[in-house]
This record gives structure tokens, sequence and C-alpha cells, in this order.
């Protein structure tokens, strides 16, 4: 997220609640092919669906809010999923998701002129990338 809604914004500090369960980590089975080496097996089912996280920007400005809102609107109206991604500490994640907490996925704690203060993005992974 950015101050103007681009991605060349500048970075917006937003806290992800539940962020340690969209950072899998790089392990998995191993076995054994014909040749002899050694490879990760990759489940044939999405990884990492149904688990819920909240987005929470300190201030977002009243336009971004607006555009955001109508996106998330349209995702939660056709029940759609989208690509959500993080970097930083404790580590990235590349989650597809969907709004969760319907009505309420998408709140806010006030305003500080322009802008809205505690902005929360109540969402739910369909899979972890």
């Amino acid at each position: 997220m950015t101050h103007d809604g681009t991605n060349t914004g500048r970075p917006c500090k937003v806290d992800v609640e539940g962020v340690n369960g969209l950072i899998l980590p790089d392990t998995g089975n191993v076995a054994t092919g014909a040749d002899g080496t050694p490879f990760r097996e990759i489940p044939l089912t999405p990884t990492g669906a149904g688990r819920p996280f909240v987005i929470i920007a300190a201030f977002l400005v009243s336009s971004v809010y607006a555009s955001l809102k109508a996106a998330l609107d349209s995702a939660a109206g056709s029940n759609a999923d989208f690509n959500v991604t993080g970097s930083g500490l404790p580590g990235d994640f590349d989650a597809d998701a969907i709004v969760f907490d319907n009505p309420q996925y998408l709140t806010f704690e006030g305003f500080s002129g322009d802008n809205l203060k505690g902005v929360r993005i109540s969402l739910m992974t369909t899979v972890i990338n």
C-alpha cells in the first residue's frame, strides 16, 4: 500500500495480523526420483486455504480508501479472489485471498484531515503461493 495508491508511491506503515500463517516454510516432503535425485513434492491441492488475516494501515488518504473500498466491494459482490503480497519482517508472503468478515471487511478508527486512521482490511486466504 502506498500513500497515493500507485506502485511508485511512498509506502504506508502497514501491519498484518496473522502474518505468520501466510509464510510457508521453505521445506516440504522430500522424495527421491528414479535417478536418485531428491526433490520437494508439490501438493495437488491449494496450500494454506482458509487462513484469516487482517491488513492494518496506520493512515490512508481518503481517495485511496475510496478506490480500495470500490475494489473490495466488487470482489465481495462476485466472491472473487485477488492476489495480496507483502514483504518485510518476519518474512515475505504471497497469497490469493477473498474478503472476510462481511460486511465489516473494511473498517477504520477515525479521521485526521484527509486521512483515515487505523484502516483494517479483513481477508481470508484461498491459496498461499
